[in-house]
């Protein structure tokens, strides 16, 4: 399992814009996808990490070549509520717990 973690800024006072971006277009979105699992959104103040789970990392290549991620990555950038930093970042999962 792969994990891709997007991480961004955002605007202050902007969040509920965000969130409300993320639950209209960017869930759905990514349902859509093929080999994704899970997605999760973490907020804190002005930041936020996107993390999406993966079963291989060519289904996350695949994603970001897919016209729909394209467009709708173009929205969030253009919605006005992000600051300018954003960055990927992506791990193997190792489950050493059990769970």
């Amino acid at each position: 399992m792969i994990a891709r973690i997007w991480s961004t800024g955002i605007l202050k006072g902007k969040e509920n814009e965000y969130l409300n971006f993320v639950k209209k277009e960017s869930v759905p979105m990514f349902k859509m996808q093929t080999g994704i699992l899970n997605v999760q959104i973490l907020l804190q103040q002005e930041k936020s990490l996107v993390i999406t789970y993966w079963l291989r990392v060519e289904d996350i290549e695949l994603m970001e070549n897919d016209e729909l991620y394209k467009q709708t990555t173009q929205k969030i950038l253009a919605g006005g509520f992000l600051t300018d930093t954003q960055a990927v970042e992506k791990f193997e999962c190792q489950n050493l717990s059990g769970f």
